[in-house]
């Protein structure tokens, strides 16, 4: 019998993140990549060793896009797994669409995690998306942190006492492979349109873009490269997170009542801004709940404020205000 090579780099991602008996949540939209995720781990026998369910979340952004939720429901029955789906009730008409319908999606996840007991939240996340994420942001002007791009595992609620993981197992495969993978074994997925829709900057970027890289490239490949290097900034984030654990004890943080957070203004102001922008981060996770950062507006406005040195001054963010009095930052939940 051959080794299936997609199945056996599935198995040898995932097992070692996984304690005995840990339920998963298992995110499908009826992609290619998603659809993959889920037969891959039908196949493998770890839905036979986790409590495995599937989520789906509807954006409404399509007319037809109920139609995907009844793909994956169809397609999770067959393989005797349980679908929890849920529809976006009320997309926004203002701001960045997309960034706020992924914070729906997570926030979705989220729920059905808590809802299962699942400590790993599985996607189908590939390659190609990882070099795709990494140009996004870095024409966004996207910090260490973002250019690191995505991180094969990461908890999405550091803070919890039983943290729920996002684990992406197929971040070293290529998307081209996946759809091999499923027309070998004749599995069906859905096309979303919006992918080929020009006036998405994701969109321009594969179809556009890493087309053009590819004929600067020595072996026509930037994916793996942009992926590389990707990889490489998420090693130096580790390496200023681990700088930002070593000052926190001098910031004299202090919860003196629930939903506040105070540190000392001195000690702050003399650290380098990527530090000073972690220890923000810390506050409003710790403030809010909230697992995704505050944007780079919000950041860029903190600091601001900061080097301003005035005496006394406010700001509000999503979730929460920052106050200067004097000698203390204060953080409060809004």
């Amino acid at each position: 019998m051959s080794i299936d090579p997609v199945l056996s780099h599935l198995r040898k991602a995932i097992t070692p993140l996984l304690t005995p008996g840990t339920a998963l949540v298992v995110a499908v939209s009826g992609g290619p990549d998603s659809m993959a995720l889920m037969h891959l781990l039908v196949r493998s026998g770890l839905t036979n060793q986790h409590p495995t369910v599937v989520a789906h979340f509807d954006h409404a952004l399509r007319i037809d896009s109920a139609t995907d939720a009844d793909f994956v429901i169809q397609q999770a029955r067959q393989l005797h797994l349980t679908t929890h789906v849920e529809r976006w009730q009320h997309p926004p008409t203002t701001g960045n669409l997309l960034e706020q319908a992924r914070q729906a999606r997570y926030h979705f996840l989220l729920r059905i995690a808590r809802h299962t007991d699942a400590t790993a939240i599985l996607t189908g996340h590939q390659q190609d998306d990882q070099a795709e994420t990494f140009l996004e942001r870095l024409l966004r002007g996207s910090g260490v942190r973002g250019l690191g791009a995505m991180a094969p595992v990461r908890p999405l609620e550091p803070f919890a006492d039983t943290p729920i993981q996002l684990v992406r197992p197929l971040l070293a495969l290529r998307r081209d492979r996946l759809r091999h993978w499923l027309q070998t074994h004749h599995l069906p997925w859905r096309e979303d349109p919006g992918n080929l829709d020009q006036r998405r900057l994701r969109s321009r970027l594969r179809q556009q873009t890493l087309p053009s890289l590819a004929t600067l490239t020595p072996d026509g490949d930037p994916v793996s490269r942009l992926a590389q290097t990707a990889e490489r900034l998420r090693d130096a984030d580790k390496a200023l997170a681990w700088s930002w654990q070593r000052v926190r004890p001098e910031l004299d943080l202090l919860s003196l009542e629930p939903g506040t957070l105070s540190l000392s203004f001195p000690h702050l102001i003399t650290l380098p801004d990527e530090i000073i922008r972690r220890a923000l981060v810390h506050c409003h996770t710790t403030i809010t709940g909230d697992p995704f950062p505050p944007g780079a507006r919000a950041m860029a406005g903190f600091l601001h404020h900061l080097h301003l040195n005035r005496p006394t001054w406010s700001m509000r963010m999503r979730g929460m205000t920052v106050l200067r009095q004097q000698e203390r930052l204060i953080f409060v939940a809004t």
